[in-house]
């Protein structure tokens, strides 16, 4: 009986003391995993999930966001003509902007136009018999476009549409004509972050309601630019 009693209250203890061991060391693995949790950022978590930082919706850090994703301001000259341009970043290496300028083009060129608008220097013509009479004068112009600016930082290209106002003599007539340009165009630059220089080329239709002209066109003008941001 005595036995019997003993072995019960052997076990009963030997059950008691494997609970309290095993609840130990649960409690200390938990404890352990908790500090383990807080000593990581939770930066480092986000990176490693693709998720980026608070804020972030590119799975980038907003460091590296701010650096891609600064937006544009910047002014180009044309000899004369002076414009002020500002883009916003859309995605990867993208802006999306638009530019407005003003005066005459000293170095611009018609590089292709019909009888109407043939200057001096226009090189590809099918009617070259007015060209003394013809010079067109840029007054005014808005620009849509697009940006790519490569990490590289020593390139970048514009593309997009063209609103163009200019003056000109109207031949046979004693008036000034106010032809307006309406199309495409593209920007490359190269250079320095700060300072590029390259050429612009417009591809788009020239119209003047006093000579009631229409032609096809491509203009040319170099330019040098100044970015601000």
């Amino acid at each position: 009986m005595k036995t019997t009693l003993a072995r019960k209250l052997l076990v009963l203890s030997f059950s008691i003391a494997s609970t309290f061991v095993i609840g130990q060391s649960g409690m200390s693995i938990r404890a352990d995993f908790n500090e383990a949790n807080r000593s990581l950022p939770l930066s480092n978590l986000r990176n490693d999930l693709g998720l980026g930082q608070k804020g972030s919706t590119t799975g980038l850090s907003l460091e590296a966001e701010k650096e891609i994703g600064d937006n544009l301001l910047g002014i180009d000259f044309e000899a004369w003509a002076t414009s002020v341009h500002y883009a916003r970043w859309i995605r990867d290496e993208l802006f999306l902007g638009g530019e407005i300028g003003f005066l005459p083009s000293k170095f611009d060129r018609v590089v292709l136009a019909g009888k109407n608008f043939t200057e001096r220097n226009t090189i590809w013509s099918g009617d070259r018999s007015e060209v003394d009479m013809h010079n067109l004068y840029q007054l005014l112009f808005f620009h849509f476009f697009v940006r790519w600016k490569p990490e590289l930082k020593w390139i970048e290209i514009d593309g997009g549409l063209r609103l163009g106002s200019y003056v000109r003599s109207v031949p046979h007539e004693d008036s000034i004509g106010a032809p307006t340009f309406f199309g495409l165009y593209i920007k490359p630059a190269i250079g320095f972050k700060k300072f590029k220089i390259g050429m612009r080329l417009d591809f788009g239709g020239m119209s003047e309601k006093q000579s009631r002209s229409h032609e096809f066109v491509i203009i040319s003008s170099p330019f040098i630019r100044f970015n601000f941001k």
